[in-house]
Formats: structure tokens, C-alpha cells, sequence
């Protein structure tokens, strides 16, 4: 079976229990229904620019890359964060994604280390999408949101509503990771003013996707 979205085919091998599949020879730790709506999702908001904490096996970055190519955005970069250099990242920066290996935050992850660097490329002109699955998806999320601007995206994978919502409908079914829950980033979101989008999509693929609105100061 081939996505039509995207032409490329499902993973026969898919289970939510081993959580990985290969795309175009990269390992990819993500649920299968990315290939239909993270391509739509992209083209619905138009990312002037990614940042993905989180680099892994380069399945996804590549993903990303190559989805937004797709829609005529190739000239919007990601800079894609690990701490550990992988064999696959040189083929992966040939690519096009602009992998460093370094770590963005401070020993208690909870501090950012490159603020001045992050904040300037997250407050470029035009729409910021920023994306949390490293090691601590929940100081990720709470310590980058507070950079977004206007307009700007922030995700975070491996997330459910609350455990109960996990155990009963996404373990063994969907995903068996859960290392994110609203609660433990509802202070950010209220104090960075970001809302949710498309969330019973995103659910179902594991990730939280948020925005942050006008303030009403800023509105018109």
C-alpha cells in the first residue's frame, strides 16, 4: 500500500510495541500516519523554518526535508539537534538538514545553553515550527515555547492527554511510548499563550502540536 500523499509506501512491518520502520533506508521511530499528515500539515502552515531537537536515525529529519521540498519550501532549513553523532548524519547534512551535535541544554536540561542562537533563528521572519523529542520532551517543550512568537508551532512527541487516555487508547494499539502529558506543560501554555491545533490528529499520531496566538494587546 503506497501513501498518496507522499508516494511512499507504509511499513508492512509497523507495530506500536517496536515503534520503528525504515524510510528510504533511514530508521524512523514514528507512527506510520505521519506520511499523510505531517506533509498536509506543512503545507497548511507553510514553515519559514524547522528546529527539531532530537535528530535519532534521520528517518524523520529526512522526512521533513523531503516534505517540505514537496511543497516548493526547500529553501526553509532545518537545524536538527543530537547529542550524539550518528554514521547517518553526513548522508543526512547532504541532504539537505542541517545537523549539529551538540546538547542545547544544560546538564539538568533545565537551562538553555544556546539561547542567544535558538531565539534568533526561532524569531526570524515568518512561521517557526519547533520540534521536542530528545531526551526530556517536557523541559523541551516548557523551556523553547517561551521563544516562540506570533504565528510559530511548537510539537512534542511521545504525548498523550493524561495516562488513563495512554493506557486505554494508544498502548498496544497506537504507541507504547508516553513521556509527555498535558499537565506538566499546561503553566507554558498558558503563560506563552499557545493553543492547540488539529489536536484529535496529532493525538493519534502521538504528538501535541500547539501555536501561539495573538496577544490582545496585538490584536487587531
Amino acid at each position: 500500500e503506497i501513501c498518496p500523499e507522499c508516494n511512499t509506501p507504509y511499513p508492512k512491518t509497523f507495530s506500536p510495541v517496536k515503534g520503528t520502520w525504515k524510510y528510504k533506508d533511514f530508521t524512523l521511530q514514528q507512527h506510520k500516519d505521519i506520511l499523510t499528515k505531517f506533509p498536509l500539515f506543512l503545507q497548511m502552515i507553510n514553515p519559514a523554518r524547522v528546529l527539531e531537537i532530537g535528530t535519532g536515525h534521520g528517518g524523520f529529519s529526512l522526512f521533513l526535508r523531503n516534505s517540505l521540498n514537496d511543497i516548493g519550501l526547500s529553501d526553509a532549513p532545518i537545524k536538527s539537534f543530537d547529542i550524539i553523532e550518528r554514521e547517518c548524519y553526513g548522508t543526512l547534512r547532504s541532504h539537505g538538514v542541517e545537523v549539529s551535535v551538540q546538547s542545547l541544554f544544560d546538564s539538568s536540561y533545565s537551562e538553555l545553553e544556546e539561547r542567544e542562537l535558538i531565539g534568533n533563528y526561532v524569531q526570524s521572519p515568518g512561521i517557526s515550527l519547533v520540534l521536542c523529542d530528545g531526551g526530556n520532551k517536557r523541559m523541551e517543550f516548557n523551556i523553547l515555547s517561551s521563544l516562540l512568537k506570533e504565528g510559530d508551532f511548537i510539537m512534542a512527541h511521545d504525548y498523550a492527554p493524561d495516562l488513563q487516555y495512554f493506557n486505554e487508547r494508544i498502548k498496544g494499539k497506537r504507541w507504547d511510548w508516553f513521556e509527555l502529558e498535558d499537565s506538566q506543560i499546561e503553566e507554558a501554555c498558558k503563560k506563552n499563550n499557545l493553543t492547540s491545533f488539529n489536536e484529535i490528529d496529532f493525538t493519534d499520531i502521538v504528538w501535541v502540536c500547539k501555536y501561539k496566538e495573538k496577544s490582545e494587546k496585538n490584536a487587531p
